[in-house]
């Protein structure tokens, strides 16, 4: 039984003996499309901003990602797309992005 209970902690992060923290799957309370969007939106961002484009700005509504601002690579800008169209959760992308200096 400590194993098992050893391996939860691993696996969720969180100790498994706390009640409020002893859902399965089905129990498991979902997110709303808002914390959904919310989490997408944090992610798009991120990963713009490692790419060295914190200036892309990211709206998310139901999945649909708009994405404007200014890239000077265009191959770049492309490739970073293709990676957000292919994100779970995305229904749509609305691509604003213009090639600039």
């Amino acid at each position: 039984m400590r194993k098992v209970l050893a391996l939860m902690f691993l696996i969720l992060g969180t100790h498994p003996q706390c009640p409020a923290q002893l859902y399965t799957d089905q129990q498991m309370p979902r997110p709303s499309p808002y914390q959904l969007d919310h989490q997408l939106q944090y992610e798009i961002q991120n990963m713009f901003v490692k790419a060295g484009h914190p200036n892309i700005v990211v709206d998310v509504n139901n999945g649909r990602v708009t994405l404007t601002g200014t890239i000077r690579d265009l191959v770049l800008k492309q490739d970073l797309v293709r990676q957000v169209q292919a994100m779970s959760g995305v229904n749509s992308v609305d691509d604003r992005i213009t090639q600039g200096p």
